[in-house]
């Protein structure tokens, strides 16, 4: 019998490629879619509203998706094209140039940026696509795999009107989606169209207020560029406008490598113990992003488990991917209560790390400045702020080692890994502005657990994940005698069940994943509002193996999505859709008040 490790076992089945990164740098000072109309105009741009659109019919096996097209205004948009059919068939960065639309001069009510991309038919891996303009991150995510008989095509589009600042002005960009065409092995070439729409302001619906500044992180420019973390820094350093009131990080950070399924990962001692055979990496299944002001400990960033479709096995996402897999939603750093020690004359910097990562993480995202337009200076202080620099991490681990030798290697092992984590704390801080003194309190409770059952047998290697990330930030501004909060609530619910067993011609693999992503917001003030959305993607694939684990085929391959997004302003959507076999097999309308099918219990 061949020994194959868990972690070659994956090669087989999963791989992603990403951009590697560089230190950053010292700061310096076509088509036409319609979308769905906006019911009521929101104060401030909501980035999490992202789309991956499609209109694959039922009997297709194209890629497809539930997600709700991004909100539009009801006036005409002007387009302008970043780039047009660009070929992707190596790993060097493509560039292109902007203009802004001279027919639509800012602001605007919104702005949407498209991207049309295809695979042809052959075989290829999932690719990671990060598009940047102005050395800022525009998109990033992942791309669909292709067969020998299917070529996928997918439309994404985000709301990108907080990234104004960048569009305001002329301008180059690149494109990183690294893809190896190599035949015979690797036959599949990437093909991408981008443009960005632009709807003007009007009665009904405003432009709304947006930075003034987005620089990249890590600061590259004139392109951009990301981190590897925890190999290399990703920062924004220098000399800051000394006028900024406000401060926000939207921030995504990739797991790759090693660890792309880093919510399978174990305790190193583990790991080392059975001679890597338990686990798919060591480090525990715990990462979290932290960030920093002048090395002060500023916010945290739970990590998403986004699993790209080729991982664990590619039959799974096909045609229905999980969910932000070829779309990510980065995840608000909120930093007003720093903004007066960025004022503060000197040099800054933000930066950012993974706690706990060891192969490594892709990181890169957009600092979002407001800045005083009255006045050259403000000034201001850190009042308050007792979030520690690690995160507590609780770790429990039950496993028990046998005198056989089990599937891979190494003894036979059984029992359970429970890794918790819990984090509460406080930033405050105010800024004296032209406009008055303005006061911003960030609370934060997050709660993070992993349980992991084990069981590891000379026939069969059984791992199962319970995992949820919760997350409540509540955000009170306080300008004069007008007080308003901002509470958002997160919850990331994951299921993996990867039960490997030998048959009497070779190896079957049941792998099974139920994926969550929950947000609720409630803002209250002047202009009060509530948003609650879902989405959750349930897949079940039955990948066999010969007795030298070459992939035969898959059977009883199924997987369904459902999305909703209700607001208190009448905005109501839910999609429902499934597949069976790598088939479509029903697309419906559902209610924006479908309840979230629970996951399974250990």
């Amino acid at each position: 019998m061949k020994r194959l490790s868990v972690l070659a076992l994956l090669a087989l089945v999963s791989a992603c490629s990403s951009p590697g990164g560089t230190p950053g740098a010292p700061l310096g000072m076509t088509p036409s879619a319609t979308g769905s109309r906006i019911t009521s105009p929101s104060a401030f741009a909501h980035r999490s509203e992202r789309v991956v659109r499609f209109t694959t019919p039922v009997g297709s096996s194209n890629t497809i998706t539930a997600d709700m097209p991004v909100p539009r205004p009801d006036t005409t948009p002007c387009t302008v094209v970043l780039f047009k059919d660009y070929a992707f068939k190596n790993f060097n960065n493509q560039t292109y140039s902007y203009a802004p639309p001279s027919a639509c001069k800012g602001p605007w009510a919104k702005v949407v940026f498209n991207l049309n991309l295809r695979v042809s038919q052959g075989i290829q891996y999932d690719r990671t696509a990060i598009i940047w303009l102005n050395g800022a991150p525009i998109f990033f995510g992942t791309t669909a795999e292709p067969t020998p008989n299917l070529a996928p095509h997918w439309h994404v589009e985000q709301d990108v009107t907080d990234l104004s600042a960048l569009f305001a002005k002329g301008g180059s960009g690149q494109i990183a989606l690294g893809n190896c065409y190599c035949p015979p092995n690797y036959t599949g070439i990437q093909y991408g169209t981008a443009y960005l729409q632009f709807y003007p302001p009007n009665a009904a619906y405003p432009a709304p207020r947006v930075a003034d500044e987005v620089l990249g992180v890590p600061y590259q420019p004139p392109l951009g560029g990301s981190s590897q973390l925890p190999q290399s820094t990703m920062h924004v350093a220098g000399t800051f406008p000394r006028n900024v009131y406000a401060a926000y990080l939207d921030l995504y950070l990739q797991s790759q490598n090693a660890e792309e399924q880093w919510f399978m990962c174990v305790p190193t001692s583990v790991w080392n113990t059975s001679k890597n055979a338990l686990g798919f990496c060591p480090g525990t299944a715990f990462r979290e992003g932290e960030v920093a002001v002048d090395g002060h400990p500023a916010g945290t960033a739970p990590i998403y488990p986004w699993i790209y479709t080729g991982g664990m096995d590619p039959d799974l996402w096909a045609p229905i991917p999980g969910v932000q897999t070829l779309a990510f939603t980065p995840y608000r750093v909120n930093l007003t209560p720093f903004a007066g020690v960025l004022d503060a004359a000197g040099t800054h910097a933000v930066s950012v790390s993974v706690d706990h990562a060891i192969s490594y993480f892709t990181g890169a995202g957009d600092l979002l400045l407001f800045r005083d337009r009255h006045a050259a200076v403000d000034t201001g202080k850190l009042t308050g702020d007792t979030l520690s620099a690690m995160p507590p991490l609780g770790v429990a681990n039950t496993v028990k080692y046998g005198k056989g030798t089990g599937l891979f290697g190494g003894a036979t092992a059984a029992g359970t890994i429970t890794t918790t984590s819990r984090r509460a704390y406080a930033i405050e801080g105010y800024v004296d502005t032209s406009f008055g003194r303005v006061t911003t309190s960030v609370r934060v409770a997050s709660t993070f657990s992993n349980l992991m059952q084990l069981t590891y047998t000379s026939g069969a290697y059984v791992q199962d994940a319970y995992q949820d990330t919760t997350l409540k930030k509540i955000t009170t501004t306080q300008a004069g005698q007008t007080t308003s909060t901002r509470s958002v609530s997160l919850e990331y619910p994951l299921v993996v069940k990867y039960p490997l067993s030998a048959t009497k011609t070779g190896y079957q693999l049941p792998v099974s994943v139920y994926q969550g992503y929950t947000r609720h917001l409630t803002i209250t003030g002047a202009k009060p509002e509530t948003q609650t959305l879902n989405d959750t993607v349930i897949s079940a694939d039955t990948m066999i193996f010969d007795s030298s684990f070459n992939w035969i085929n898959a059977i009883k391959g199924s997987s369904s999505q459902l999305y909703t997004y209700q607001t208190s302003g009448g905005r109501c959507y839910g999609r429902l859709i499934a597949s069976k076999q790598n088939v479509v097999t029903s697309d419906a309308k559902a209610s924006c008040t479908s309840p979230t099918p629970p996951p399974p219990t250990p």
